[in-house]
């Protein structure tokens, strides 16, 4: 839900016109992702994830240097976004067919 969450947030950084308050909302979004990896990619999936997250991680970054236009990141974040989204939710249906398989 957070990531979900974070879809607003980066599309209303897309439109900020004051670089500073831009890359301020960059590193807020840049620090959740961080925590989400490390509290919950590594604990709760195996590798499902990890390059999606940095792709996205790499993407924030390359939009906080920037004090141009930054729409065609804000696609290419929430393209990896949803990437990461769809890895999550197949690892996540597997394990559950999983269980469902081994409890039968």
């Amino acid at each position: 839900m957070e990531l979900q969450k974070n879809l607003s947030n980066i599309i209303a950084i897309g439109t900020e016109r004051n670089t500073s308050k831009r890359k301020q909302n960059l590193s807020s979004i840049q620090a959740f992702l961080l925590s989400f990896k490390n509290a919950y990619l590594s604990v709760l999936f195996t590798d499902t994830g990890k390059s999606e997250i940095e792709q996205l991680i790499e993407t924030t970054k390359t939009m906080k240097n920037k004090n141009s236009d930054i729409r065609s990141d804000i696609d290419n974040f929430i393209k990896q976004r949803d990437e990461l989204l769809k890895a999550l939710l197949n690892e996540i249906q597997q394990k559950v067919h999983n269980n469902e398989t081994t409890n039968s």
